[in-house]
């Protein structure tokens, strides 16, 4: 589904203009990066958590040529999915 797709959707079920429903998407999307930016979890009830972890240092191997490689430490960011959604889709 597309962010077009479900501003569609969103505006028929809450019966309010596409508009309308675009900019509380794009609201959400910017609440939960502020959110998780700064190292809190953004949660969605039903959904699930957005969370940031850090990704320890680690050797990896080239592919290509098999040479060991330094891979940096990082933060990524998480999901885990509430068990309802996880329930749903399964």
């Amino acid at each position: 589904m597309t962010k077009n797709e479900l501003a569609s959707a969103v505006a028929k079920q809450a019966g309010v203009t596409k508009a309308v429903a675009q900019s509380v998407i794009d609201a959400l999307g910017d609440q939960i990066n502020v959110t998780v930016r700064k190292g809190e979890e953004a949660v969605l009830p039903g959904v699930g958590r957005f969370s940031r972890k850090q990704r320890d240092a680690r050797v990896g191997r080239n592919p290509r040529t098999g040479e060991t490689v330094q891979i940096a430490s990082k933060r990524v960011v998480a999901f885990k999915a509430a068990k309802e959604f996880r329930d749903a889709v399964a």
